[in-house]
């Protein structure tokens, strides 16, 4: 399973990396950077416009520019206009013009394959100041693929950068899965910057992977039978809703049922027939499409009973 965090729970992991296992933050933001410009040059862009205000965000945001810089990709930067800078992000802008790279402070008329949001990341807090609302609106005015560092800004605001991507680092954060900033992150991936595990907080939020609901799904015995399996019992369906019942048998047969029984309504039972296949069906006695009572079913035969589904009630 995989740790969902929130922004507190980051920032708890980042200072046990820095203080207690000696990673420094240049080092993180290294990787970080690293990890953001190889997924940026996936997309093959002849220019990149990187926006970034004057915190560890942005610095991540200058970092990646000079390792783009320095795979031969034409690179812009936009930085905001706040006085107030970090410490990594003096030293990111130092590094950069000691390159010959001079960020720049107007809002450029040239058209990008990709603009990297670099202006908040996890530790941003609302209220949004109104002197981002511009670098906001040009972001997401332009034709090209937006991809934000570990956080659409804005969120949790209600003025977000919409991005197409967000690279998220060491673990997925709520603002990424909660509606409704989920639809501002895009598509999400998240990146190893070399955090330890025993800097990882106790929380009580996972993903599930495709390999953890695998792991979920009992293993079958070459030999085994059928009703080894389990056997279950639906009981659902009505003349709006029969598709409720179908699915959900088609279900438990997916998920490793041995025997599944679909209860429907008689008048439904042929319609039911053309679509379980695998599934057994029971016709009930049922008046206009619902089922009256259960005919000649022992229900302790079953391992599991399930119903309702599609009653419309």
């Amino acid at each position: 399973m995989i740790p969902i965090l929130t922004p507190e729970e980051m920032s708890i992991a980042d200072r046990c990396a820095i203080e207690n296992i000696g990673i420094s933050s240049l080092v993180l933001m290294e990787n970080a950077a690293r990890a953001l410009a190889w997924f940026v040059l996936d997309f093959d862009p002849k220019r990149v416009l990187v926006v970034g205000s004057t915190g560890n965000n942005g610095a991540d945001a200058l970092c990646c520019a000079r390792w783009l810089f320095q795979k031969g990709i034409d690179v812009d930067i936009l930085i905001t206009k706040s006085q107030k800078q970090s410490q990594e992000f003096k030293t990111q802008l130092s590094i950069l013009k000691n390159l010959g790279l001079k960020p720049f402070y107007d809002f450029p008329t040239k058209e990008y394959d990709v603009v990297i949001d670099g202006l908040f990341g996890t530790g941003f807090k609302p209220p949004l100041k109104e002197e981002y609302i511009p670098y906001i609106d040009f972001i997401n005015n332009s034709k090209a693929t937006v991809i934000s560092v570990d956080m659409p800004s804005g969120v949790p605001s209600e003025y977000c950068v919409k991005a197409h991507y967000t690279v998220s680092f060491a673990y997925p954060k709520t603002y990424h899965i909660l509606y409704p900033y989920t639809k501002y992150a895009g598509t999400v991936y998240v990146k190893d910057i070399s955090i330890p595990k025993a800097c990882l907080p106790n929380t009580h939020r996972f993903l599930l992977s495709i390999k953890d609901i695998k792991a979920l799904i009992p293993k079958r015995e070459p030999d085994t039978h059928k009703v080894k399996e389990g056997k279950v019992l639906l009981i659902g369906g009505n003349a709006q809703y029969l598709g409720a019942i179908v699915m959900s048998a088609k279900a438990c047969t997916t998920a490793g049922a041995g025997l599944v029984y679909a209860g429907i309504p008689k008048e439904h039972f042929q319609s039911a027939s053309n679509h379980l296949i695998e599934q057994i069906k029971i016709g009930f006695p049922s008046k206009n499409y619902f089922i009256e009572h259960l005919e000649d079913v022992d229900l302790n035969a079953f391992d599991s009973i399930g119903i309702g589904m599609g009653f419309g009630v």
